[in-house]
C-alpha cells in the first residue's frame, strides 16, 4: 500500500500513521498476513526509512513457491536489519522448514529461513544474500521426512545491474 504525508511529518508522525494504518488493516482483515506501507512523497518518489538507507537496491521480481509442502512468495525485501531473504507463506505442511541455497561461483551460499517474532507465515534469512542479487538457487522446503527442491532464478532489474 502506498501512502502519502505532508513534507513536513516527522518520522514519529510517519511511523505513527504507517502502524496506525497496519493495526486497522490487520482489524478488519483477519485473513491479512501482512501488510507492507511505503511513503510516496507529494512530487511521486516512493520513499520509506529502508529505502533511504539502502537506496542503491532494487530487488529482482519475487518468486512464486506453490507445491504441496508450501505456496507463498519468496523476495529479497529491506528491513530495519538491513536486507533479507523472506518467505511469506499463505499455506504450508506442519513441521515445516526452508531454506534458500543461492549458487555462487566460490560456493554455494546457505541462508536457513526463520520465523519473524513466532510468525509460522512469514520466514527470513538472519543474514542479507550476498550481491550481486542476480543468481540460480534453489528453496529446499522440507515437513517431516518429505524435501522438495524448487529451482528458481533472480535476475536484477532493467539497468541495474552491480
Amino acid at each position: 500500500m502506498a501512502i502519502s504525508v505532508p513534507e513536513m511529518a516527522t518520522a514519529k508522525d510517519v511511523l505513527g500513521v504507517t502502524e496506525a494504518l497496519k493495526e486497522e488493516l490487520f482489524a478488519h482483515l483477519p485473513a491479512l498476513a501482512e501488510a507492507n506501507v511505503r511513503l510516496v512523497s507529494p512530487a511521486g518518489l516512493a520513499v520509506t526509512g529502508a529505502e533511504a538507507s539502502h537506496a542503491h537496491h532494487h530487488a529482482p521480481e519475487p518468486f512464486k513457491v506453490a507445491c504441496d509442502l508450501a505456496a507463498g512468495t519468496l523476495e529479497i525485501v529491506d528491513t530495519a536489519a538491513g536486507e533479507r531473504m523472506r518467505l511469506t507463506i499463505e499455506r504450508h505442511t506442519d513441521d515445516f522448514t526452508a531454506t534458500v541455497i543461492i549458487d555462487r561461483p566460490n560456493g554455494p551460499e546457505t541462508l536457513r529461513l526463520e520465523p519473524v517474532a513466532d510468525n509460522h507465515h512469514r520466514l527470513e534469512s538472519t543474514v542479507a544474500p550476498a550481491e550481486p542479487h542476480e543468481f540460480q538457487a534453489s528453496l529446499v522446503l522440507t515437513a517431516k521426512d518429505r524435501e522438495q527442491v524448487l529451482p528458481f532464478k533472480m535476475v536484477e532489474p532493467e539497468g541495474h545491474h552491480h
